[in-house]
């Protein structure tokens, strides 16, 4: 995967565990109870992409611009 990929999939897993830890791992509907995923593993593949992003380099290809501004007068 290419480093864009991994960092959109990163943030997707992020979502997700924050999506289980304000909602619950469970939930009933009206026909069936459904189950999320567990935390554990979604966990388990943040930082599986850590790793592999944090062998691909600290960087993230972007540039960061610093302005000063003097205000009005």
């Amino acid at each position: 995967m290419t480093k864009d990929e991994l960092l959109a999939q990163k943030a997707a897993i992020q979502t997700a565990i924050t999506n289980i830890l304000e909602g619950g791992q469970e939930f009933q509907t009206r026909n069936a109870r459904v189950k999320m995923p567990a935390l554990e593993n979604l966990q388990s593949q943040l930082s599986e992409i850590d790793s592999e992003l944090s062998s691909m380099g600290a960087g993230t290809n972007s540039t960061t611009v610093l302005l000063k501004y003097g205000g009005c007068r």
